[in-house]
């Protein structure tokens, strides 16, 4: 269910998005009707706002039509600095912000922002500062304002029922209860979260509120997750694949899986491909290819070793024995032992 945006800007509100425009905005004039642009990427941010798409990949959608149609970021940015007309398009300001879309990344901005419009009932800023809240972003940690604003978004909003799912679980703003939570997670999950649909799988497979254990549901709600590219959802349906967990062992969409989380820049996965092609799981043997993906995901723990091992024998790798210590001391400092 979408928010409902009826609530134009007051005086007031307009002064204080006045207050947040950067410095190095110059003024222009203001039009009566607000530029194509602005409501085309307005359009395109609701759109995937109200799909649940991750952050992230909203962030890069916006970029990438900037991009193509040649116009600059900051340039964007003064438009709807301009432009706003309703609490979503200040939820859109305050996403440029997190994101540094044209402006200069400012957590303490973020928050001011969301904060406006989460005050004129915009069900998405409202999950978003219940996310400042949580983290700190802007403001200090505080788990009692998250939950409250996360309560009021979950009214109208999936992700933010499924905030409210991870404060039960955790016990953060509330007591702890792991049927509560289950019963948010799943609500958000059904109606598209992609974050509520991973944890739905993780207590069907670990049996946390349901009867028992379930890996196929775990499956099918994995997949949902992954199929929102949901990074950690790709990793635990390739897992499944692999392993046989819930479904057919197939390694070759295992491999599938831990490639599409990789290519999206998961470190754990860009290590889990290398491991692929080194043992040819899902996939022919290639040395080579496995030690460019255990380079991508030289900052995984796991990796200093079999990274490290390459260099010394010289397998996919020229052999580099100094570089091949750096990394397995920083292996041995890690206290990581070959697992995989």
């Amino acid at each position: 269910m979408n928010p409902k945006d009826k609530n134009l800007l007051s005086s007031s509100s307009v002064s204080s998005i006045s207050s947040l425009s950067t410095e190095s905005i110059s003024p222009v004039s203001q039009d009566n009707d607000e530029p194509v642009i602005v409501k085309e990427l307005l359009n395109i941010f609701n759109e995937m706002s109200d799909n649940y798409e991750d952050d992230r990949i909203i962030a890069i959608r916006i970029r990438k039509y900037l991009l193509d149609n040649d116009i600059h970021q900051n340039e964007f940015f003064e438009m709807l600095s301009r432009s706003q007309n309703t609490p979503r398009s200040i939820s859109f300001l305050a996403f440029l912000y997190c994101r540094g879309i044209g402006v200069a990344e400012n957590k303490e901005k973020t928050f001011e922002v969301y904060q406006i419009a989460a005050n004129m009932d915009d069900a998405l800023a409202q999950n978003q500062l219940g996310w400042c809240y949580y983290y700190g972003i802007g403001t200090k940690v505080n788990y009692d304002k998250a939950f409250e604003w996360f309560q009021k978004s979950a009214k109208t909003y999936a992700t933010g029922q499924g905030w409210l799912g991870v404060c039960y679980s955790r016990g953060h703003g509330v007591k702890q209860d792991y049927d509560e939570a289950f019963k948010w997670y799943k609500m958000a999950a059904d109606a598209g979260d992609q974050w509520g649909a991973f944890h739905v799988g993780h207590y069907y497979r670990e049996g946390i509120a349901v009867a028992n254990p379930n890996q196929k549901e775990a499956v099918a709600y994995y997949r949902k997750s992954a199929e929102k590219q949901n990074i950690t959802g790709q990793y635990w349906l390739g897992y499944c694949y692999t392993e046989g967990i819930g479904v057919e062992k197939d390694e070759k969409q295992g491999f599938d899986w831990f490639k599409v989380a990789a290519d999206q820049g998961s470190g754990f996965c860009q290590f889990q491909v290398g491991c692929c092609y080194r043992d040819g799981i899902g996939v022919k043997k290639d040395c080579r290819k496995a030690s460019y993906w255990f380079q991508l995901a030289a900052n995984e723990e796991p990796t200093f070793y079999y990274l490290g091992d390459f260099y010394q024998t010289g397998t996919g790798v020229v052999c580099d024995i100094h570089r091949a210590l750096r990394l397995l001391r920083k292996a041995k400092e890690s206290e990581h032992i070959a697992l995989y």
